[in-house]
């Protein structure tokens, strides 16, 4: 039997990748827990609300009580007086069959609901700032992998052509081997520079296809399909100043805000609570002795609340304070930190820019020194090992160059996440 395997090959963008990167599952769990949250608020508003019950229930008891009425059976004709016979009359029936429905209804919870809606809301927008961060994290996340993986093909491309170069040398330096122009030491010196370039070439395609698996993941893209990266690296300098809302530090603030609202409602404990309901009856025997069918109405209107329990609402709400106080310490810590956060990464794209522009005019200078030297040393003006060492030069001026494209990217990226309160973390 043979087997096709259709493997698709998907052009990617760097804006296409970061589309893509949203529809993640951890962004569609998050999404979830917001609708959670929108179903714990709907319950809370609906508590506000009566229920109406019902139940059925049927019943047979082997005991029967019994009570003796005297029944007036006549008139003593010389006394005048009545006579009465005694007579045992069961109280209440063995069988019974009653449909119970009821509405009720808690009028007042002492605030507690209310000030547990206030607390369902905050910690709502909470979640709905945690999306916006794990989304603004994936972006991110995605936007460096991507110039990760940029750079890694630009560098597999140079790694190729300097390979290229050499074997074009292998042959030119064998000629001239063969010629008696140079000895045999200068071919076999090529022949290994050219493996060594071709097991550093192995490594870099190595990590490639890692940093492709992963833009993969983070796309829902399937793993047998190949995807191509379709930009290539740019030189951006331009940092955006502009300050933005730390999503984190947002976050944070809504959790304190529902702690507060938590501690309220556990106040709110100590109100008294009010409530009614309202029955109706329907059953057989009706009452205790009329073995029929019948119905009534009962009202009920009741008021609770707890006298004494020894102190636990006090250290419940104790406990939320700290909470609370511990969180707004931890707020108040990032804070301060944020800001030096956002003066280190603004100086980490400074030094990037930097050595961008140093690497730049080396790379220049590598490109003229790598056309001279490939013609000095057919002409023989130059050694093999001058060569050689000219090649490798180039080559590590051309990967310093497309590292420092990459880090500036990096770093740019590591900025805004600096801004929006996002830790990168692979």
């Amino acid at each position: 039997m043979i087997k096709l395997f259709l493997i698709f090959a998907i052009h990617l963008s760097e804006d296409k990748a970061v589309e893509l990167s949203l529809s993640n599952p951890i962004i569609k769990s998050k999404i979830e827990e917001i609708k959670a949250l929108n179903y714990s608020r709907n319950q809370i508003i609906k508590s506000f609300l009566p229920e109406i019950k019902s139940n059925f229930t049927y019943s047979y008891s082997t005991f029967v009580d019994k009570i003796t009425q005297y029944v007036l059976v006549g008139i003593d004709p010389i006394t005048f007086e009545p006579i009465y016979k005694p007579v045992e009359v069961e109280f209440g029936k063995p069988e019974r069959r009653i449909l119970n429905i009821s509405l009720e209804w808690l009028l007042f919870s002492g605030l507690h609901r209310f000030y547990l809606l206030k607390m369902i809301n905050s910690l709502k927008d909470s979640k709905i700032k945690e999306k916006e961060l794990k989304e603004k994290e994936i972006e991110l996340l995605v936007r460096i992998l991507y110039s990760q993986g940029l750079f890694l093909k630009s560098a597999i491309e140079k790694y190729k052509e300097i390979i290229g170069i050499l074997n074009e040398h292998v042959k030119i330096a064998r000629k001239r081997f063969e010629s008696g122009f140079t000895v045999e030491l200068d071919v076999l010196r090529s022949e290994v520079e050219k493996k060594n370039l071709e097991s550093t070439l192995s490594d870099f395609e190595k990590n490639y296809i890692k940093v492709l698996s992963l833009i993969k993941t983070f796309c829902n893209i399937n793993d047998k399909d190949e995807i191509i990266l379709t930009d290539s690296l740019k030189v951006d300098t331009v940092l955006e100043e502009k300050i933005k809302k730390r999503i984190d530090l947002e976050i944070i603030s809504k959790n304190v805000e529902s702690l507060e609202y938590s501690k309220k409602s556990t106040y709110s404990n100590f109100l008294p609570k009010i409530f009614g309901s309202v029955n109706y009856v329907y059953g057989k025997p009706y009452g205790f002795f009329k073995d029929e069918w019948g119905s009534y109405f009962q009202f009920y209107l009741g008021l609770s609340l707890d006298l004494f329990d020894f102190g636990k609402k006090l250290d419940e709400i104790r406990k939320k304070d700290s909470e609370k106080k511990a969180t707004e310490y931890v707020l108040e810590f990032l804070r301060k930190k944020g800001e030096e956060e956002i003066i280190s990464a603004r100086r980490e794209f400074e030094a990037a820019l930097r050595a961008y522009e140093s690497a730049k005019i080396t790379v220049e200078l590598a490109e003229k020194s790598i056309r001279i030297s490939r013609s000095q040393y057919e002409k023989g003006f130059i050694s093999n090992s001058d060569f050689l060492d000219t090649l490798r030069k180039s080559l590590e001026a051309h990967i310093l160059y497309i590292a420092s494209l990459f880090k500036l990217k990096e770093t740019k990226i590591k900025y805004e996440s600096t801004l929006y309160g996002v830790t990168l973390t692979f």
